[in-house]
């Protein structure tokens, strides 16, 4: 494999991910080794200071993490949801694309190229958001928000979404593509196994976490929402 051609792929293919993933790892080292800049009193979601107009909170809180740990999980987590802007021009092996074709090789592992696009990312990281941090805080007013999980999830929600329209429009049918149900159905195992750890985590801490995920919760019904709502139906060309 050409790591650095992939990178570079990988990149320019998923331009609105990949920016977002370098400003959280930009901001984790900023947020630890320039702490001058007093990052944490600036750009975390803090509902009070709503009040005084400060609305960017909304949308800067995701740069900041607890721990590398935190900053691990939740870039794992985005890189995993590279395929809702789009798949990168990349071959899995030797003339076997990793962008699924009409009648590709029916023993190769590939991605239908139904992303949403660069602008329909952003504007989902956006909601999810402001989403996740304003209903994640309703039962903890003064509660301090920062991390980028709320992005994490909603991006899950959306791609739920969308992989369900595009099976429910039969495309999998019509695109030839080989056994993408069960492609489908891992990825929902995915998302749950995700969901499920984020309770329980949850519930070990006595119920103190609640704030985060409600926030989850929050923003990945608002990611499915915005694929329901807000993208044109598939299927009709």
């Amino acid at each position: 494999m050409d790591l650095p051609n992939s990178i570079y792929e990988v990149m320019n293919g998923c331009r609105a991910i990949t920016t977002f993933v370098a400003l959280c790892i930009a901001g984790f080292f900023c947020q630890n080794f320039a702490q001058f800049l007093r990052l944490d009193r600036f750009l975390s979601f803090y509902a009070p200071c709503m009040k005084k107009g400060e609305f960017w909170r909304l949308f800067t809180y995701f740069v900041l993490h607890s721990d590398l740990q935190h900053l691990c999980v939740n870039l794992f987590h985005l890189l995993d949801a590279l395929d809702l802007e789009g798949v990168p021009d990349m071959e899995v092996s030797p003339g076997v694309a990793l962008r699924c074709t009409r009648d590709g090789p029916m023993a190769s592992i590939c991605y239908p190229d139904v992303g949403i696009g660069f602008n329909h990312v952003v504007a989902v990281f956006a909601v999810v958001l402001a989403y996740g941090a304003l209903l994640g805080t309703i039962k903890n007013f003064g509660a301090l928000v920062q991390g980028a999980s709320s992005v994490c999830f909603g991006v899950d929600g959306a791609l739920i979404a969308l992989y369900a329209m595009f099976l429910g429009a039969g495309l999998d049918q019509q695109l030839k593509i080989p056994e993408f149900g069960a492609f489908f159905w891992m990825r929902i195992g995915i998302i749950a196994f995700h969901i499920i750890i984020d309770v329980v985590q949850s519930l070990c801490g006595g119920g103190k976490d609640t704030v985060g995920t409600m926030a989850h919760m929050a923003s990945l019904l608002a990611g499915f929402c915005y694929v329901i709502v807000v993208l044109p139906p598939m299927g009709d060309g």
